[in-house]
């Protein structure tokens, strides 16, 4: 079946105005062909921002596990220059944080790029955090620039006597824990950010709470 041709009624501000049905997804068209599949990232109303979840969709907040990294899957498209990783905290601070550090993975779980470890920095109640690229497989750097079009992973690690409550999705995926790409717990008793080469340990499905964070690669 060849592609469908649609337009919306409000084009997406930042992209061109062609928009091909293919299969099950809606993708813009440009001139580098088919980019961004809307329906597989939600957040495509501001460039420069690929998110784990919509912002709308955030509305619970769950605690990650001390010194474990937690991995979230993000589209992303070719070429997107990645400065930051964006995540927000609920209504629980952090407390006595020893390490606190977040990376860019490849569909592998390869370690892209990681920010510095704030260490005892504070994380307080209801706050965007956006922590800055530092290093990535050739060594210093502010940024990373993706190889390939498609899903890629955003992970947090923090360390503390007690966790903050960061921003997630409401609900349980108890239905969907076999479903892949697989998100959660991954590398355990972590500290500072791991060298390079590495390889995330593949996550294990959450249950109950959902712990899909809201996290953010941007420029």
């Amino acid at each position: 079946m060849s592609p469908q041709i649609a337009t919306p009624a409000a084009p997406l501000t930042g992209y061109n105005k062609v928009y091909v049905k293919a299969g099950d997804g809606l993708y813009i068209l440009n001139s580098s062909g088919l980019e961004q599949p809307i329906g597989s990232n939600p957040v495509v109303s501001t460039p420069g921002i690929y998110s784990s979840i919509p912002r709308w969709a955030a509305g619970a907040s769950s605690a990650p596990v001390s010194g474990v990294l937690a991995l979230v899957p993000v589209w992303l498209p070719s070429g997107f220059v990645v400065g930051h990783i964006v995540f927000g905290t609920a209504n629980t601070a952090g407390v006595t944080m020893t390490h606190q550090w977040a990376g860019l993975y490849d569909s592998s779980y390869n370690q892209l790029a990681v920010t510095a470890d704030a260490t005892s920095g504070a994380i307080a109640v209801n706050t965007k955090f956006s922590w800055a690229i530092a290093t990535i497989a050739s060594g210093a750097s502010t940024t990373f620039t993706t190889t390939y079009a498609g899903t890629h992973f955003l992970g947090i690690m923090i360390a503390a006597s007690t966790m903050p409550a960061l921003s997630s999705a409401f609900g349980t995926i108890n239905p969907f824990m076999a479903d892949t790409p697989a998100f959660g717990s991954s590398d355990t008793a972590q500290t500072t950010p791991p060298g390079f080469p590495h390889t995330a340990a593949t996550p294990t499905n959450v249950s109950g709470n959902a712990k899909f964070y809201y996290m953010a690669a941007t420029t």
